[in-house]
């Protein structure tokens, strides 16, 4: 759990990016401030993961990739509803993470959701249930490059376990 000062470096970090995000729009804090604050009590509540420590490097390295998987995200999503004759041929796979910290599986999750055409529909500990638009894509390739890359960012050691 998040407690004393860190809830509030959270909250102030998380305004700080809301800022960001929204070009510091003073309307766009209606909607800001109660997401801020829903996520600050979020976090409280969480366990934490006791002597886990972040790669600030791996950190660094991750920001790219998260902006580019964002606006790659963003244009697939425009390009099905601009384009509605987009072959879609869905399937639920089954995949167990070998990250440990709950954590990183939930930070794992929340950027999986960011790749196109994936959505993690069941979280139960390490096995997920995912969802994606295209079987035929290469997109549990990029969930598994995307666990390793978390691992580095949580600093845990993370191979390979095979997709049913």
């Amino acid at each position: 759990m998040i407690k004393g000062h860190s809830i509030i470096l959270t909250t102030v970090l998380l305004a700080g990016l809301w800022w960001l995000l929204t070009g510091g729009q003073p309307e766009s804090w209606l909607i800001g401030i109660p997401a801020i604050f829903f996520a600050s009590w979020v976090l409280w509540l969480m366990p934490a993961d006791r002597g886990r420590a972040i790669s600030l490097i791996a950190v660094l390295r991750f920001l790219p990739l998260f902006v580019y998987e964002s606006l790659r995200g963003g244009v697939a999503v425009a390009r099905r509803v601009l384009v509605p004759t987009v072959n879609v041929r869905a399937e639920m796979v089954r995949y167990h993470t070998c990250l440990q910290g709950t954590t990183a599986r939930v930070f794992f999750v929340i950027c999986i959701n960011l790749l196109p055409g994936t959505l993690v529909a069941e979280m139960s500990g390490a096995n997920l249930r995912i969802h994606l638009l295209n079987a035929d894509s290469d997109a549990l390739e990029e969930v598994r490059t995307l666990e390793q890359i978390v691992a580095r960012i949580f600093r845990e050691t993370c191979r390979v376990e095979k997709v049913s």
